[in-house]
């Protein structure tokens, strides 16, 4: 069984997202984890080869002892993924690069709309840069997390002069922001998000999804996924697809995310749920969808 050690090393952030989910960082919470504190969860735990090292924040690498975690880290698992905004990835040596299995980094759109919605002037460039000099060094390092705020502004960014830069990386993920109290623009957002996946799948990009119901994509892209689910194994449906107050007993530290009422009951929940259960699946290589059970 794969377990997965997930912890925000600090609450310090470079940008101020419109719908930053960190309770911690809009707060401006003072604190980081250090090397003692993973010491301590490897005594505790005893992680090995098979379990997942998640690093997030905040931003992480503003922890300073961020080089030295990763090192850490990776004495005993070399699956080990960060979560970045990307803008200081340029200023992190290559051999603490190297220790990394995925940095995932988000996109909001072209460089207007990312910069209006991390509401700081050179995010964009800053982020973009930085991805560049990843890709350079190994382009199986990134996941480009392509997110929509609305159904054109995620389109915006494969139409800029950047994305020319950006495709000859592997990893790709495809999400939409969580807009609390908005769900009128979830059904063009899925359609949005169909003009994007199918591409990637035609370019064979690795490709995973989260936060789009299958039922909303394009039939197009909905039949391509489905002819190769795979539904072995165990899952909770009720983490995607179950009611809000159940959602919310899950996640009691997030707002309510549970946009979908009609989700409730419907016959392909399991799918659905097999899909989309957490940020690591699915993983799709060459058309075929590929489900971590361990």
């Amino acid at each position: 069984m794969r377990r997965i050690c997930y912890c925000n090393i600090t609450y310090k952030c470079n940008n101020n997202c419109q719908c930053c989910i960190s309770h911690n960082v809009r707060k401006g919470t003072d604190k980081n984890l250090g090397l003692d504190d993973y010491s301590f969860f490897q005594k505790k735990f005893s992680l090995g080869a098979n379990d997942v090292w998640t690093i997030s924040g905040g931003e992480p690498t503003l922890n300073p002892e961020f080089n030295d975690i990763i090192s850490f880290c990776h004495n005993y698992s070399e699956h080990i993924v960060v979560y970045s905004n990307g803008r200081t990835l340029s200023k992190i040596p290559t051999e603490t690069i190297s220790k990394i299995e995925r940095i995932i980094v988000p996109i909001y759109g072209d460089e207007t709309t990312h910069n209006e919605y991390v509401r700081s002037g050179n995010a964009y460039r800053e982020t973009i840069d930085s991805m560049v000099k990843v890709l350079d060094y190994d382009k199986n390092k990134l996941d480009v997390k392509i997110l929509f705020i609305d159904p054109q502004k995620g389109i915006s960014f494969l139409k800029s002069s950047e994305w020319n830069d950006i495709i000859a990386n592997n990893h790709f993920s495809i999400s939409r922001v969580i807009k609390n109290g908005q769900h009128e623009h979830y059904q063009d957002i899925c359609s949005a998000a169909s003009d994007v996946i199918e591409p990637l799948l035609d370019l064979n990009k690795i490709v995973r999804f989260y936060d789009l119901p299958l039922c909303k994509l394009r039939l197009g892209t909905l039949s391509r996924i489905l002819k190769s689910v795979n539904l072995t194994g165990s899952f909770d449906s009720n983490v995607i697809c179950g009611s809000t107050e159940h959602r919310y007993t899950i996640f009691p530290f997030n707002k309510h995310t549970d946009y979908f009422p009609k989700c409730e009951g419907c016959p392909n929940r399991s799918i659905c749920a097999r899909v989309m259960q957490n940020y690591f699946v699915p993983v799709i290589v060459n058309g075929v969808v590929y489900i971590d059970t361990e």
